[in-house]
């Protein structure tokens, strides 16, 4: 870090981050919650923490989230999940695995406008969710979430291209997500 970074972090209080994303003193702005919707990208493991974790950890916020590996948006009952809310933002990091499974990526992105409609209609703002750029069949249906999602203003969070296998997070990328969904979330 260098020596103006901590004067930095001081002064703004609300939080700062080194060239290594090293997060310090983060206070979010607003504390309703965030649920996360998701499958594999959002499980860490005891020695790999998931970016869910560590973004609820820099944060402070309320954070829930069902991940389930291999799990779709076909996979997910999203208004079971949502329960009795209290969220602010509903972040939707599925889809792939439904690519992956051979349904084809105009249902697949239906699904998820459907599913964003869904978190948007019981009064949480939804966010949208990429993969890894280099990860297995993220190309083109990162493209298509990013068009429909800047449609309708929502904010995307972007997983790393940081990955430690053909699609999932090593643990710098597990942290450059949190710290994304961090700065896309809470940019006060």
């Amino acid at each position: 870090m260098n020596k103006i970074a901590p004067l930095i972090c001081a002064i703004v209080v609300c939080g700062c981050s080194d060239r290594n994303n090293n997060i310090s003193n983060i206070t979010a702005t607003n504390t309703g919650g965030v649920i996360v919707f998701c499958d594999s990208m959002g499980v860490g493991t005891e020695e790999n923490t998931s970016w869910i974790k560590r973004f609820e950890d820099m944060a402070g916020v309320k954070t829930s989230s069902n991940c389930v590996g291999g799990s779709g948006l076909v996979d997910h009952d999203i208004q079971a999940e949502i329960g009795s809310g209290g969220y602010h933002y509903g972040v939707l990091a599925l889809g792939i695995n439904d690519i992956n499974k051979g349904i084809h990526i105009d249902t697949v992105v239906a699904n998820y406008r459907d599913a964003l409609m869904l978190i948007d209609g019981n009064d949480i703002i939804p966010a949208c969710f990429t993969y890894p750029s280099n990860g297995y069949n993220t190309v083109e249906f990162n493209y298509r979430i990013e068009e429909l999602c800047d449609s309708y203003g929502y904010r995307i969070v972007r997983g790393s291209d940081q990955i430690g296998d053909y699609i999932h997070f090593n643990s710098a990328g597990h942290t450059e997500t949190a710290v994304n969904a961090w700065r896309t979330l809470y940019p006060e």
